[in-house]
């Protein structure tokens, strides 16, 4: 049967033919347009973001009228940008101080502060509620008010000068319109700075270099998983540092082994057998784990990182190895018969930094090297007659307790007795959002963490940092130092974070 099919000719008007090639026109120019305005919006702002950067650098040649100076103070600044700081009495000295490192790092001051007191969600939003969260639990805020009430008449006095020089700067560039850009950006003002401020950025490396606990608890999980006091006491040696976990293989010794492969060149950086031969001491035979162990080893690791490193503090990341170095060299071994001293901390690198380096000079101080943004005094560095370095000591300062709770706001202390936990009522302020509270619980231990590391027991965290006997920081009495006799005396009140030191006189 015959397909027949019926078509009905196209016709194309030019008329329409050519309001489709206008509309293309405009549609060209109106990408066009959008393209230049979008480029014109983003070097209006980097226009704007310049300006307000270069409106924000600190002055560096001429006068500047600062109120609340007793003396004039004379700042220079090396080839390297290092302010010198020269004042007639101490008191300025501190004062320029937090006027100077403000000039270059109220940004930063300002964000260390509030890590460390749990209050960035008020200029950051609500991602960062979590992180405010675990700091109010942790009591730094607190904490760091506490020690600031108990320190020493004049070491409060030296933290109030700092933050009366802070606040100055930040007078001065809020009625100029001259704060950093990040201000402008978040659009809010800084609030004034306190003495105890400084503490709590003094609290934040405490916490960055002496949070361990996670270890601990990474020890209560494997104990868990074993089940088994002898494999825990295999994997966890008593002895010497020297000691190494066991293979966990058992080799057969009757059967022919593989030769062993020499060893090369200590120097040589691209020996291969290095490797192998460090597995080999925490793995099974030629350096391998056993399936099973690998994968209880991984989720181990996994249940660490997720339940304690991040939570308490640490950084997570792996296959990192954290250290630093330092040395000092006696001058009987020296070309100038002075000692040498070399310290290098691996702090992890920011921008900026977390160090910042001057020089401080007045009456009865003398002292240069590497400061904290928003503490005073000088942290590693040198006087005339003194020089010293740290590196971190990784102390055991730390311990998680199992708490009994009674379900009615009490938990069983030591005696047996039962007390009520403290309670803390924190708000946090979040940008864009409703304030939260904040209940945090502590026994005698410490606060309850159970929550930041989401266990259903309640668990206590007791740390060297809560101790109300512990509130001296003895950078000044280190500072001013001239002998070994003299700085081992300040040493005597070091209280956190743990620490290895070296030193040098002349």
């Amino acid at each position: 049967m015959a397909e027949t099919h019926s078509t009905t000719p196209l016709t194309i008007r030019r008329g329409a033919r050519r309001r489709g090639r206008r509309r293309l026109r405009w549609l060209v120019w109106l990408a066009a347009a959008i393209v230049v305005l979008v480029l014109l919006a983003a070097g209006a702002g980097v226009l704007w973001l310049y300006i307000a950067e270069r409106h924000a650098l600190p002055m560096m040649d001429g006068t500047l009228h600062v109120p609340g100076l007793s003396l004039p103070v004379i700042v220079r600044r090396d080839q390297h940008g290092v302010p010198h700081i020269e004042a007639a009495t101490q008191d300025d000295l501190w004062f320029a101080q937090g006027y100077v490192t403000a000039q270059e790092r109220l940004w930063q001051m300002d964000m260390f502060r509030r890590r460390s007191n749990g209050e960035l969600a008020e200029v950051l939003g609500a991602k960062m509620l979590e992180h405010d969260r675990i700091q109010r639990i942790l009591l730094i805020k607190k904490t760091a008010e506490r020690i600031y009430r108990n320190l020493p008449a004049d070491d409060r006095n030296r933290l109030d000068e700092y933050a009366r020089g802070v606040n100055e700067y930040i007078a001065q560039s809020e009625a100029a319109s001259h704060l950093p850009a990040e201000f402008r950006l978040l659009h809010y003002q800084p609030k004034p700075w306190t003495g105890a401020d400084s503490v709590s950025v003094g609290m934040m490396e405490v916490q960055e270099l002496d949070t361990h606990a996670a270890t601990k608890l990474n020890r209560w999980l494997i104990q868990a998983k074993l089940n088994d006091p002898r494999l825990e006491a295999d994997l966890y040696p008593v002895g010497s540092w020297r000691d190494h976990p066991p293979t966990g293989t058992m080799i057969d010794l009757t059967q022919p082994q593989p030769p062993v492969a020499q060893p090369r060149n200590d120097d040589d950086d691209d020996d291969e057998n290095t490797e192998t031969l460090n597995s080999g001491q925490i793995g099974g035979q030629n350096g391998r784990q056993p399936s099973g162990a690998r994968a209880q080893n991984d989720s181990l690791a996994a249940s660490n990182d997720e339940l304690a490193w991040e939570a308490l503090g640490r950084p997570v990341c792996t296959g990192c190895v954290v250290g630093s170095n330092e040395w000092v060299i006696a001058g009987k071994h020296t070309a100038s018969g002075k000692p040498l001293l070399s310290n290098d901390m691996h702090i992890q690198v920011t921008e900026p930094n977390i160090w910042y380096m001057a020089a401080l000079r007045a009456p009865g101080f003398n002292a240069a090297g590497v400061t904290l943004p928003g503490y005073p005094f000088i942290v590693a560095g040198h006087n005339q007659h003194v020089a010293w370095g740290f590196t971190d000591l990784y102390a055991d300062v730390q311990d998680l307790y199992f708490e009994n709770l009674d379900g009615k706001g009490n938990y069983q202390a030591i005696d047996g007795s039962w007390k009520p936990l403290n309670l803390d009522r924190e708000t946090i302020h979040v940008r864009g959002g409703k304030d939260v509270t904040v209940d945090v619980q502590s026994t005698d231990h410490g606060p309850l963490v159970n929550s930041i590391v989401h266990l259903g027991q309640p668990m206590a965290l007791k740390w060297n940092l809560y101790d109300p006997s512990l509130n001296t920081i003895p950078l000044y009495a280190m500072n001013v130092a001239s002998n070994w006799a003299e700085f081992s005396a300040a040493l005597k009140d070091w209280c956190w974070p743990g620490q290895n030191l070296v030193y040098s006189d002349d």
